[in-house]
C-alpha cells in the first residue's frame, strides 16, 4: 500500500508541532505496509525550508519518504478535474496544485496522509484519506 504524504503532515513532523508524534506513529505504521511518497508539488513546498533540494531529499530519506514524480496521466487528470470545477466554484489559478496533489494521491498511491483545517475531501474527493 503506497501512502502519499501532504506538505501539511511533513511540516507538522519536521517542526514537531502538536500531533507530530501521532503522525510519526501513523507514518511508521504506513511505512510497514508499503512505500511513503511525495509528489513534485509537495516536494517543492517542503524543500523551500532547506538550503538545497539535496538537503530536503536527505531529510525525506531519513523519514523513509521517496520522491515520486507525477506521471502524465496524473497531470492530465488533475487539470481535467480543475477545469470541471471552473464554472461552479470559480477556483483561482493558485488552486491547481491542490488538484495535482489530489490526482497523485488518487492515481499513484493507495491513500493520502493530510492534515487540514477544512475538509480535505473538498480538494481530494477520490483519495482514501489517512487523517488525525
Amino acid at each position: 500500500m503506497i501512502t502519499a504524504i501532504d506538505t501539511s503532515v511533513l511540516l507538522i513532523i519536521a517542526r514537531k508541532e502538536p500531533r507530530w508524534e501521532k503522525w510519526r506513529k501513523a507514518l511508521t505504521k504506513a511505512a510497514s505496509e508499503g512505500p511513503l511518497v511525495v509528489c513534485c508539488v509537495v516536494f517543492g513546498e517542503f524543500s523551500l525550508g532547506y538550503d538545497s533540494e539535496n538537503l530536503a531529499l536527505e531529510r525525506l530519506h531519513r523519514l523513509h519518504i521517496h520522491y515520486d514524480p507525477i506521471r502524465p496521466e496524473t497531470a492530465r487528470m488533475a487539470y481535467r478535474d480543475y477545469l470541471k470545477v471552473l464554472p461552479y466554484r470559480n477556483p483561482e489559478p493558485h488552486m491547481l496544485p491542490y488538484f495535482l496533489i489530489g490526482a497523485h494521491a488518487t492515481l499513484q498511491a493507495s491513500r493520502f496522509a493530510v492534515d487540514s483545517r477544512i475538509d480535505p475531501r473538498h480538494y481530494y474527493p477520490a483519495a482514501k484519506l489517512l487523517q488525525y
